[in-house]
């Protein structure tokens, strides 16, 4: 049994605040996804979008729905799916007075 606390007593969890609990996985593993995929050198998906589950990018296409049928996505599976600009962006810093390019 799973207690939850409260401001006076400890009691036990709801099925509400399971299934939020629940619910917070489903986001951070997607998170996690993101948060892989940006250290990644993707000059070669340029112009494609790219299908990502588990740290893993899948399947990449031109066309979305093309690379969601390559990536053969298990039932009821949500994966992370972004498409990969055909140019760099450049990103900028600033403190407030003035922005300096990050390269």
């Amino acid at each position: 049994m799973t207690l939850i606390r409260s401001d006076v007593v400890l009691k036990p969890e709801t099925s509400m605040a399971a299934s939020r609990r629940e619910s917070r996985v489903k986001i951070d593993s997607g998170y996690s996804d993101f948060k892989w995929l940006s250290g990644k050198d993707l000059t070669r998906y340029q112009g494609k979008w790219i299908v990502v589950r588990h740290k893993r990018i899948l399947a990449a296409d031109q066309d979305l729905e093309k690379a969601i049928r390559k990536a053969k996505l298990p039932e009821g599976a949500t994966p992370f799916i972004r498409r990969v600009p055909k140019e760099p962006h450049l990103a900028l810093a600033g403190d407030g007075l003035g922005a300096r390019a990050l390269l």
